[in-house]
């Protein structure tokens, strides 16, 4: 019942207090934002835009990259310079680590990097063709949000580090776009991260796609966590971000049916999404936000209870580094 006490709460917050007319000038500023072709990250690269950031939108289409710089750009009236693709497929650790030397080459700093992309297969459309599991071998929800972006983050933090010393506030940021689903993840010993379901094999083919996207979300919060609290002397200011119920491209592998009773009841725009992210990555004050996370609309929230426990978070953390070493080119 509490669960769905906070599901409802969430999917109806009060009236945004922070809107992007508080976002400074962001003219010395460089974002990655993954998945920033669309929905949530394309309206958050639009606010960001309109501030004078530097904008890197990292999605595996060209085309749809494409597409969205054109419209960024029309929309705020930023040329070439502000806004530029970057080729990341978050499933593919060749494509990543491609991605971070080419950042890395054209980039002498980072301020914020925006953990936005993932894919949902949840309750999936019979008619969609869904892989279920990652080049890698690993489940497709977790490849994607939790080890691709734990691999992406790992590459560039040094850059992220050395960005912070000469940062007016001396910080940089991380956020990572999670979810509400993460109090539906594994609960007890296996809980949250159960990790006999993330590599390939019948336990993983046997779990719900639901639970699996849940423990996807519950992964970004852990991570967060932990890069908050291991890299907060060196300026890491780590965030993580249940954006609200948005109506997003990320339900495109869901029922049509249960899609349109979303959007008709509950689903807000992708403005609204953007809110959290936008306030996280560029609040003046950073430094009180370190190892939060934030609800509809950019308000402090708490998470459940067993995902504060260092032990889980320092366990997945630990888990993907060892598989990094096992599969990272």
């Amino acid at each position: 019942m509490g669960n769905l006490i906070a599901a409802i709460s969430q999917a109806y917050p009060p009236k945004p207090k922070w809107t992007p007319d508080l976002i400074p000038d962001l003219t010395d500023k460089v974002i990655i934002i993954t998945g920033g072709n669309s929905g949530i990250g394309k309206e958050t690269a639009r606010e960001l835009l309109a501030h004078n950031a530097k904008i890197y939108i990292a999605t595996r289409s060209a085309a749809r990259a494409a597409d969205a710089i054109e419209e960024l750009k029309k929309a705020t009236g930023k040329g070439d310079d502000r806004i530029q693709f970057l080729k990341l497929d978050l499933t593919d650790l060749g494509s990543i680590k491609a991605a971070a030397d080419e950042f890395t080459s054209k980039e002498s700093r980072l301020d914020v990097l925006m953990n936005n992309g993932g894919v949902m297969i949840y309750n999936p459309d019979p008619a969609n063709d869904i892989e279920r599991v990652s080049p890698s071998g690993l489940e497709i929800q977790f490849a994607t949000t939790a080890f691709g972006h734990f691999y992406l983050t790992q590459l560039l933090l040094p850059l992220l580090i050395a960005s912070a010393k000469t940062s007016p506030d001396k910080k940089a940021r991380v956020v990572y776009v999670s979810s509400i689903s993460h109090l539906w993840s594994p609960k007890g010993e296996k809980g949250p991260i159960d990790y006999d379901t993330i590599v390939d094999g019948p336990v993983l083919k046997a779990t719900p796609t639901a639970q699996l996207y849940s423990q996807a979300s519950s992964a970004k919060i852990l991570l967060s966590s932990v890069l908050a609290r291991r890299y907060a002397d060196q300026g890491i200011v780590s965030v993580a971000v249940h954006p609200g119920a948005i109506s997003t491209p990320i339900f495109r592998s869901t029922t049509s049916i249960i899609k349109r009773i979303a959007d008709l009841l509950f689903l807000s725009s992708p403005w609204y999404g953007m809110l959290s992210p936008a306030f996280a990555a560029t609040t003046p004050e950073p430094g009180e936000l370190n190892g939060k996370y934030l609800i509809p609309w950019a308000r402090v929230g708490a998470v459940r209870p067993d995902h504060t426990d260092v032990a889980k978070q320092d366990q997945l953390w630990t888990w993907l580094e060892e598989k990094v070493k096992e599969l990272a080119p």
